[in-house]
């Protein structure tokens, strides 16, 4: 049906994260909290909101033993995020070893949200909540990840996940 009309690669999207979908709305608010400033070592709590899929798939891994497992836990990812402000294969398993990542990981609450399990699967998105040491809350919220159709990474964007992935050791 609308054979060289309609494109359906258009209606693709790109992983910015060498982890799971399910991971990447919380993982871009989380690189955007570091990107404001806010210090790794401030973030005294953190709490996520996302769908039930969302955590049945990557909610339950805490302390990720291998590359695989740290592929599908979206409080270790977050948590490699605060503390670089990006993640990559090369920082997802690297910081398997890193003490001060797996606590952040082991303490982020995650939770269920009967409000996004409403309008999943249009929308795929997040709450993330994090209490700094100064008793500063913030409260950042996106409905879907970068990357989508709707939410489509610029050019600088695709410049920088092939900057990253050129300096990767794979």
């Amino acid at each position: 049906d609308d054979l060289g009309k309609r494109w359906e690669i258009l209606n693709t999207y790109t992983k910015q994260y060498p982890s799971c979908r399910h991971t990447h709305h919380a993982i871009d608010l989380a690189i955007e909290v570091f990107n404001s400033n806010v210090s790794f070592n401030t973030i005294k709590k953190v709490t996520i909101e996302t769908y039930s899929i969302g955590y049945a798939e990557v909610g339950l891994i805490r302390r990720p033993k291998n590359l695989e497992e740290a592929m599908f836990s979206i409080s270790y990812a977050v948590a490699i995020a605060f503390k670089y402000g990006f993640v990559t294969y090369e920082n997802l398993e690297q910081c398997i070893e890193d003490n001060d990542v797996l606590k952040l990981s082991n303490e982020i609450v995650i939770k269920i949200s009967a409000e996004m399990d409403k309008v999943y699967p249009e929308e795929r998105g997040c709450n993330l909540i994090i209490e700094t040491s100064f008793g500063d809350e913030i409260k950042l919220n996106t409905k879907l990840p970068k990357g989508e159709p709707e939410t489509p990474l610029s050019k600088e964007e695709y410049k920088n996940k092939f900057k990253l992935i050129n300096s990767q050791t794979i």
